[in-house]
């Protein structure tokens, strides 16, 4: 529905989406605040937490390579088949894990590693049959 539309376009609206849902959660959590539990469980109803400036340097990397992420895989859906694509995208799930254990040492449990194994065997079979 989308192959004639510009890549940029579709990538400012979606990112303008989202920026609108979270102030709009923002502003709901500052007006109706919620129980906030300690540590990183409380994360989803602690609201805007400032200063930042420890980990700003892995906002802007993830944010950089999250638009970027999200234009290439919007071109490709504009340009492959939607079949073939949509197991690529799910890359994410392999990435973010592998990240994380790079970057702050979390491990992957038996059920996320078999996750990203039917990952792997999708996108080979593809690869196999030659898309």
């Amino acid at each position: 529905m989308c192959r004639n539309e510009s890549t940029i376009s579709m990538l400012f609206t979606m990112l303008l989406a989202q920026a609108l849902m979270g102030a709009v959660a923002l502003w709901g959590l500052a007006l109706w605040p919620l129980p906030v539990a300690e540590g990183a469980d409380g994360f989803v109803t602690r609201g805007w937490v400032w200063p930042v400036w420890e980990v700003s340097h892995w906002i802007i990397l993830q944010g950089v390579a999250s638009v970027l992420g999200v234009f290439l895989i919007t071109k490709a859906y504009q340009l492959g088949d939607a079949s073939f694509v949509s197991v690529f995208e799910y890359s994410v799930i392999i990435v973010g894990p592998a990240f994380a254990w790079m970057a702050f040492g979390q491990s992957l449990d038996g059920l996320q590693m078999a996750g990203i194994a039917i990952i792997v065997v999708a996108g080979g079979t593809l690869a196999v049959r030659g898309g």
